[in-house]
């Protein structure tokens, strides 16, 4: 049994068991649960060999939230494990406000696995000051940047993002159309109804799945006609999502 006031060395320790995956997450949240008093121990397990003591020191450092571990964690975006990177920016998205600054200069990292962790911590975070930078992310080179800016646009949820957003609907990678039909709808503006209607005809199923999901979360009835077009798509999962959309709108207009 891993006590939360157990020894903080002997936790940390348990980080690294790669032969048990229920002790190394039991250590990282004991260690969460522990405090303040083991931000210096996990701040320096940062830097140890093993990947998972990397990975479950940022986690327990996002649990605990203190902003002293901000500069180690921004170091540690710059990890060689990519599950370390992205533990790290989860890390820094539960700290908060205190991280928007230096994830801001990530953002314009050289690197596109440090930008694109960036993007998704600002996203978390929520805080407005990062829509213009992440707006200007939307243009980034790598479709993972841009993916990850247009997903935390639509968690921040600034209607400024619409008409950038609409843009990246005509993408060229999949992943990028689909992203941005996900932010459209959590943005949940009715402007983009038209054009993510238009989309429906996306030559990638996975995209027309995402744009019938922000269809349905905008709820506007001129996506009905369309989404009962769909429900011939050629794709089964398509044509649930547009069932359930229908049905989700229908029971938004009907009466009380």
């Amino acid at each position: 049994m891993i006590e939360a006031g157990g020894d903080v060395t002997a936790l940390i320790a348990a980080l690294g068991r790669q032969s048990d995956p229920e002790v190394r997450s039991l250590a990282a949240m004991a260690l969460g649960r522990v405090g303040g008093p083991a931000v210096p121990a996990l701040v320096a397990a940062l830097g140890h060999r093993g990947p998972d003591t990397r990975y479950g020191a940022a986690w327990a450092l996002g649990e605990i939230g203190d902003p002293i571990a901000i500069p180690a964690l921004v170091a540690a975006l710059m990890d060689r494990d990519g599950d370390v990177r992205r533990g790290a920016g989860a890390a820094l998205g539960r700290i908060g406000a205190p991280a928007v600054e230096p994830l801001l200069a990530a953002l314009a990292d050289r690197k596109a696995d440090v930008r694109a962790v960036a993007a998704a911590a600002l996203g978390a975070i929520g805080d407005a000051s990062a829509v213009d930078p992440l707006l200007g992310a939307l243009r980034d080179r790598s479709g993972a940047v841009r993916s990850g800016a247009a997903q935390a646009l639509g968690r921040i949820g600034d209607a400024s993002a619409v008409e950038p957003l609409v843009t990246l609907l005509g993408a060229r990678d999949g992943g990028t159309r689909g992203s941005a039909a996900q932010a459209l709808g959590r943005v949940a503006d009715i402007r983009a109804v038209p054009p993510l209607i238009a989309a429906l005809a996306d030559p990638d199923g996975e995209v027309r799945w995402d744009v019938v999901q922000a269809l349905a979360g905008i709820g506007d009835a001129r996506a009905v006609e369309a989404l009962t077009a769909a429900l011939q798509d050629g794709d089964e999962g398509v044509r649930r999502a547009a069932r359930a959309a229908l049905e989700t709108i229908s029971g938004a207009l009907d009466p009380p």
